[in-house]
Parts: structure tokens; sequence; C-alpha cells
């Protein structure tokens, strides 16, 4: 709130405040195979300034000191890595910024391969060359599905 005196009278003026938030790139899920490195990436919106800190939690028990554990602090952003993540990285992930409200994501390890849980697999983690293929592939079939059923009517 600001206040000013303007010629014997006083002037109030009231401002919104945006809240700083954490934002987990892929929340609310995140399913990833076996084996793969677990990456999450935790940005802030709205943030004025760069936190002092950023812990990790999983399942709210704090890991940024744990073994196999990375985390990689920016200005704006932190990053989880998890090399070789398996059952047992399975659970709720939370981002928690000294400045801002903290964000959350749950993550799914999958054991099952392509044969065995297709359904599953196809929302693995697989780099983001392959998903960025898979999903431009599916994007032109819609467009082209439109178009055609456009062209019929």
């Amino acid at each position: 709130m600001e206040q000013a005196v303007i010629q014997d009278k006083l002037l109030t003026c009231n401002y919104p405040v945006k809240q700083a938030v954490a934002e987990i790139l892929g929340a609310p899920d995140l399913h990833l195979r076996a084996g793969s490195t677990l990456r999450l990436v935790c940005t802030l919106r709205d943030s004025t300034e760069p936190p002092s800190y950023v812990f990790w939690y999983h399942d709210q028990r704090m890991i940024n000191y744990d073994l196999g554990v990375t985390v990689l602090p920016d200005r704006s952003s932190s990053v989880l890595l998890v090399q070789e993540a398996d059952q047992r990285h399975s659970g709720n992930y939370t981002c928690s910024p000294s400045n801002a409200v903290p964000a959350s994501i749950n993550v799914h390890v999958l054991n099952a391969t392509e044969e065995e849980n297709p359904a599953a697999m196809l929302h693995a983690n697989r780099g983001n060359a392959s998903n960025l293929v898979i999903s431009t592939f599916f994007g032109i079939l819609c467009v082209n599905l439109f178009i055609t059923n456009s062209v019929e009517r």
C-alpha cells in the first residue's frame, strides 16, 4: 500500500501483489521407465528475486543431500536428477523454494516393457526428442482427420 499527501489530502493506493509460485514441468503426473533418469524441473513464476534455497521432498522427506540425488540450482529454476530410477523412486515429489508456494508432481516408475503394458509405456519418459516426434505425428494425424471430415461435409 502506498500513501501520499497532496495539499492536505491523504491519497491511498492499493495494488495487488502477486505471490510467487513454483511449477514442476510435466505435473501432475510423470511416467518413466525403470533404469532411466528421473529429471524434474521446478520453475518460479512471478518471483521478484531468486530463492535463497530450493528444497526437494520425496513423500515429505527432504532429499537434497541424499546419495544418488543431484540438485542443480539456477536463478529461476531448480533441477532434480536421479540416475537409474527404480520403483523406490515412485511417489510424490515437492519443490519448495524459499520465496514461493511449493509445487508437487506424482512420479510413476514403470517396470513393464512396452510389450507387457503398451498403454502405460506410451507415457513413459523416452527423452524430449522422441516425445516431440510422437506429439508431432499425432498432431499431424489429427489435423489431417479434421481436414478430411471438413472436406467431406
